[in-house]
C-alpha cells in the first residue's frame, strides 16, 4: 500500500508518518504539509490512502483537500479534524472519504481506522477481480 499524509502540524505529521510506516501493509509513505501539495511530482498519483489533517479553517481545508484530489487522485481518504462534525460544503466534497476522526482520538483508534481503510481497499480490489 502506498500512502500520503498531509498535515500542517509538524509533530503530528511526524507521529502519523511513523504510525503509517509501521503498519505492515504500508509500502511507500510520503508526508507533507498542505503548502507542498502543488510541488509533488506525478509519481505520487493514485495513492491507496490519503490521511488528511483538516486545518482549523475548514473552508481552507476543503480547498486543500480538493487540490490534493485533483493533483494526487487518492483511492481513499481518511480525514482527521480538530472538531467534529465537519461541515461538508457540497456532497461532491465527500467523495473518496472513507472515514473521519478527531485528531484527539487515541493512537489505537487512528491505527484501527487506517487498517480498516486498507482492508476496504483490499476487499474492493478482490471483489472487482471476480
Amino acid at each position: 500500500m502506498n500512502a500520503l499524509l498531509i498535515e500542517e502540524h509538524p509533530l503530528l505529521r511526524l507521529g502519523l508518518l511513523q504510525m503509517l510506516e509501521t503498519i505492515q501493509e504500508s509500502g511507500h509513505v510520503l508526508a507533507l504539509s498542505p503548502a507542498d501539495i502543488n510541488r509533488l511530482e506525478v509519481p505520487h498519483r493514485n495513492a491507496d490512502l490519503l490521511v488528511f489533517g483538516m486545518p482549523a479553517d475548514q473552508q481552507a481545508g476543503w480547498e486543500q483537500l480538493e487540490q490534493a484530489r485533483e493533483r494526487l487522485s487518492p483511492q481513499r481518504i481518511l480525514v482527521l479534524a480538530d472538531s467534529l462534525p465537519l461541515h461538508v460544503p457540497a456532497p461532491d466534497a465527500a467523495r473518496c472519504i472513507c472515514g473521519c476522526l478527531p485528531k484527539s482520538a487515541s493512537l489505537a483508534v487512528i491505527e484501527a481506522a487506517i487498517r480498516l481503510a486498507i482492508s476496504d481497499r483490499k476487499s474492493t480490489r478482490l471483489n472487482s477481480s471476480h
